[in-house]
């Protein structure tokens, strides 16, 4: 596991890729966010997107799967805060998503010695480079 003093500010990952399909969403949505523009196709195309589109919770949670993927060897205690979170454009059928994460802040723990607080800041691509998702993830880490 890669502790707090193991980190360096500015460095960036890339993840693998997601491949976003229907029956995700759908699923997704029934469960988690039932708006017609997330669980039906055929009433979506009347929605102000035309189409059926991914919940903007759904691509937050592909994005921590991504980033688990990617960093889930940070020695992570657990998350604080997620800040300035921006749906930039929808996830639709048959995006492939990517995810990149920069270390934008580091800085030991005022309150415990063990610790130290970690942010990332990530944003979630469909192939193409085109920006669907953009935020920041705080989270305190184990020092070594």
């Amino acid at each position: 596991m890669r502790t707090y003093d193991m980190l360096e500010l500015g460095e960036r990952r890339h993840s693998d890729e997601w491949q976003l399909d229907e029956s995700q969403i759908i699923a997704f949505g029934r469960q988690f966010d039932p708006q017609y523009f997330h669980v039906d196709p055929i009433a979506a195309r009347a929605s102000p997107f035309g189409m059926l589109i991914a919940s903007g919770m759904h691509l937050l949670a592909i994005a921590r799967a991504l980033d688990h993927a990617m960093n889930g060897e940070i020695a992570y205690i657990c998350g604080v805060a997620f800040e300035d979170v921006r749906f930039l454009r929808p996830g639709l059928p048959g995006d492939r998503l990517s995810l990149s994460s920069e270390i934008v802040m580091l800085r030991p723990s005022e309150k415990d010695a063990g610790r130290g607080i970690v942010g990332h800041d990530y944003l979630l691509m469909r192939d193409g480079g085109e920006p669907v998702l953009a935020y920041r993830s705080v989270s305190l880490v184990r020092r070594a």
